[in-house]
């Protein structure tokens, strides 16, 4: 008896990583898919300042730059901009993440 109620204490466990690991999958799947959607005109021009370490480079659409700030946390959003200086900024950020 024992040692069945470890075996399924052993997969409860493993179903629970699963699902967490799946979760975590489609979370940041729908992040980045988000990321380069078309932006609107005054949609893509936040601020670098506003971004931490670390950051991720998402990639770029219609000169619509977008970058993953304070990659990997709870707090993690994405951050866009057109203006090449402010792009300069955010490229500074992911550098120093690495």
């Amino acid at each position: 008896m024992i040692k069945m109620s470890k075996r399924y204490l052993c997969l409860g466990a493993l179903a629970l990583c699963l699902l967490f690991s799946l979760s975590v999958v489609v979370g940041r799947a729908d992040l980045a898919g988000r990321s380069l959607e078309p932006q609107r005109p005054g949609q893509c021009a936040d601020d670098p300042n506003e971004c931490k370490a670390p950051a991720k480079y998402l990639g770029e659409n219609n000169r619509c730059a977008c970058f993953s700030c304070e990659y990997g946390s709870k707090n993690q959003r994405i951050l866009c901009t057109s203006r090449e200086a402010d792009k300069k900024q955010f490229m500074l950020i992911v550098s120093r993440s690495k």
